[in-house]
């Protein structure tokens, strides 16, 4: 049901059928492991999602899955360090660079001023992922109501959402 919907959002530059069934069957390899970490199996969904980011390093949806497993597993400042040396290898990659935004929100003091630059990044680069805009917006209400943000970040927040909302 949803790597259907998540195919139907694909945008319209990946027009190519065999494109399209390959990330359709990655999403539902990442939904199964998913699943299989809801399930109690965490381990198993580790292994799982490591093995289709290294088939598919552009999958967001694997990074995601994969970085919040591994927190789940207790590894929080492991994936923390494993993104930050991915970053530095590759500043470019969009992908990598959001993916560490994200696992920095898994510290234990996340540092919510750095984690937003990385993340707008990450927005500039890639307007159309949706995710990107979710944890961007999640950020910034963090940063207001927990960090030392001051005033404004929840009408970003909002914003972010809106636009995560309508891709």
């Amino acid at each position: 049901g949803d790597a259907y919907g998540k195919l139907a959002g694909l945008p319209d530059s990946e027009t190519n059928d065999q494109e399209k069934a390959a990330k359709l069957m990655t999403l539902q390899r990442v939904l199964a492991a998913v699943k299989l970490r809801d399930a109690g199996d965490a381990k198993v969904a580790a292994k799982t999602l490591g093995q289709i980011i290294k088939q598919h390093p552009q999958s967001v949806e694997a990074h995601r899955g994969y970085i919040a497993t591994k927190v789940m597993l207790g590894g929080g400042e492991e994936i923390i360090k494993r993104y930050a040396a991915l970053a530095k290898k590759s500043p470019d990659d969009v992908i990598i660079g959001y993916s560490y935004g994200l696992a920095l929100t898994y510290g234990k003091k996340p540092v919510f001023s750095d984690i937003i630059n990385r993340l707008e990044k990450a927005v500039r680069q890639r307007p159309d992922i949706s995710y990107f805009h979710q944890t961007l917006a999640w950020s910034h209400e963090q940063f207001e109501t927990k960090g030392d943000g001051g005033k404004g970040h929840l009408e970003q927040a909002a914003r972010h959402y809106q636009t995560a909302l309508s891709l």
